[in-house]
């Protein structure tokens, strides 16, 4: 369950993950401006992936929205073996699928992103309670006490291709906010293309027309980057060459990938990083092409199967 299922990115991750095991994902019918159908999809092994979409109260805010009884109804139905929560420990949702798991005797298992909050003794009750913890990065980890570090969902790499026909030198994808540096990248090179509003089936377009993909983000202090963004991660699979600023999370996941990584804050540097590189085209196709490689481990069949390999160990731990 998470207000993230509406995305069309989490669920291309569940019906990959739904060749292990059976599997119902639970998204609010609206969010924002997304509408969402129910769905269901049986695969060539006989496993079900089924869409349930429900009202939510509170829509729109990830923090204070639960869903109706009729998600629980149909929870029940499905008789599941765990309750897998994406929210943050303090959401009303969390607290409810907890309760939701007791009552039926299932495992619960919370997906965490904060990386900055501290823990009120609420919050630690919660935690004590949940037989898994996992955490989008490390610095989530050791707030939360987390039991591993994974991201929220993975993506689909074949969805996304390099192209010949390269229409945007630099390319920003995502929201346009003050903490995603976007300031930045407009005085660093004022020609960069933005996209801050797009259907996610036009994205892996936008990407593979791209030859350098920008992304800045820096720390305030009530958010910080919580993974490398999953633009990154798409960009990197078009075979973008990709900058990105140091946060925290980008030292910690792309250490040793091919991205380069501008400290934050720094227009001079990022500057020196952007026209360096179009300067140099072969630079430019040997790093997308690594890039590609190296985003691979990140693919939806890797990470939906190493979710499973954890869900399994923990049912049998019953």
């Amino acid at each position: 369950m998470s207000h993230s299922n509406c995305a069309k990115r989490q669920q291309e991750f569940w019906k990959s993950f739904s060749k292990y095991a059976d599997v119902l994902v639970v998204s609010p019918m609206k969010w924002g401006n997304k509408e969402v159908k129910d769905e269901l999809f049986t695969q060539p092994n006989g496993n079900i992936y089924r869409l349930l979409t429900g009202k939510c109260y509170n829509e729109g805010d990830m923090n204070s929205y639960y869903f109706d009884n009729f998600v629980y109804n149909e929870i029940c139905n499905f008789n599941p073996d765990i309750i897998y929560q994406q929210n943050e420990v303090y959401s009303n949702q969390a607290f409810l699928s907890q309760s939701w798991a007791k009552s039926l005797g299932a495992k619960y298992v919370l997906f965490c992103w904060e990386n900055i909050r501290q823990l009120n003794d609420r919050d630690k009750k919660f935690l004590e309670n949940c037989d898994l913890v996992i955490c989008g990065s490390e610095d989530s980890r050791v707030l939360y006490k987390g039991n591993l570090v994974l991201p929220q969902v993975g993506i689909d790499t074949n969805k996304f291709k390099s192209s010949e026909e390269k229409r945007y030198d630099v390319l920003y994808l995502g929201r346009y906010a003050p903490e995603k540096g976007v300031a930045y990248i407009k005085a660093a090179y004022p020609d960069t293309t933005f996209i801050c509003s797009a259907d996610y089936e036009y994205v892996p377009e936008a990407l593979s027309k791209a030859k350098i993909f920008v992304s800045y983000p820096f720390d305030i202090s009530q958010w910080k980057e919580q993974w490398i963004s999953y633009s990154v991660a798409e960009a990197m699979a078009s075979g973008c060459a990709v900058i990105m600023s140091d946060t925290s999370s980008a030292k910690e996941y792309l250490k040793d990938s091919p991205v380069i990584l501008v400290p934050m804050q720094r227009e001079d540097l990022l500057k020196e990083a952007i026209y360096t590189l179009l300067q140099n085209d072969e630079e430019i196709k040997a790093r997308g092409k690594a890039c590609r490689e190296w985003v691979k481990q990140f693919d939806n069949d890797i990470m939906s199967k190493k979710l499973y390999e954890i869900f399994k160990v923990l049912i049998n731990d019953r």
